[in-house]
């Protein structure tokens, strides 16, 4: 199976800083009681024009049910007190 897909870089708007960046930057907002957490915004960019290039990714997946198997059917242990039944009166 394949997943199409477009490739093309960015270029951040004039006065923006490039920065590491992803949707977990929160900021607290205190101007209410309960202190509400507000995501940063991401960073204008626009692509470069006429870079944008298709790609194709091919995914290849099987789903099972696990199943084991064991070709031994006693398994015998030593004797030790984990083991042995002992009775108190």
């Amino acid at each position: 199976m394949a997943l199409c897909g477009s490739l093309s870089p960015l270029q951040h708007k004039e006065g923006v800083n490039p920065v590491e960046w992803d949707d977990r930057p929160t900021t607290r907002d205190f101007s209410s009681a309960e202190g509400a957490s507000v995501a940063d915004p991401e960073p204008q960019v626009t692509d470069v024009a006429g870079t944008a290039k298709d790609l194709a990714l091919k995914v290849f997946a099987i789903a099972d049910n696990p199943k084991f198997e064991c070709d031994v059917k006693p398994i015998l242990f030593r004797p030790t007190m984990m083991f042995q039944v002992g009775a108190s009166h």
